[in-house]
């Protein structure tokens, strides 16, 4: 878990992802005993509409797109039709300096179309704004992620 991803008072100034590239850079420069095989970021999963993409980046490293099909294959496997296996969305989150920076393969799972809800502006996302409220998340999604994510484990042993 990583803290201060979006902690921004100035685009110009401030810079994202504090946590994990802070992270990163001490992985990086003093290597633990143990080394991390994988790593999934999980964001914005709790959405009631729920529909998660294969995120660009994630599919764009050979050894995280390994890791992004072996998930999404057992999503399919489970029935969970909320991950798709296309490519959608390129995001720039916490999973680039746990990449670039420390190597471990990490992707992305995030359901970046948090819905187009025609009741608050024709088009736009209620993403970041007072309409981001908990009547639009769903235990549900979380379970669904929860499971998939679990069972992934438990193949991977």
């Amino acid at each position: 878990m990583f803290d201060g991803e979006e902690f921004i008072f100035d685009d110009r100034r401030d810079t994202y992802f504090l946590g994990s590239e802070y992270f990163a850079r001490q992985y990086a420069q003093n290597p633990p005993a143990h080394r991390y095989e994988w790593g999934v970021l999980l964001d914005m999963v709790g959405d009631a509409q729920l529909e998660i993409y294969q995120e660009k980046y994630s599919m764009s490293w050979p050894k995280t797109r390994l890791l992004v099909q072996r998930i999404w294959k057992t999503a399919d496997r489970l029935g969970v039709k909320e991950f798709i296996p296309r490519r959608r969305y390129e995001i720039r989150d916490d999973h680039l300096p746990l990449n670039t920076t420390a190597h471990i393969p990490t992707c992305d799972i995030i359901d970046f179309g948090y819905p187009q809800d025609s009741s608050f502006d024709r088009g736009k996302s209620y993403w970041h704004t007072t309409q981001d409220t908990p009547d639009k998340c769903s235990a549900l999604s979380l379970a669904k992620v929860g499971w998939v994510v679990l069972e992934w484990l438990r193949t991977e042993k």
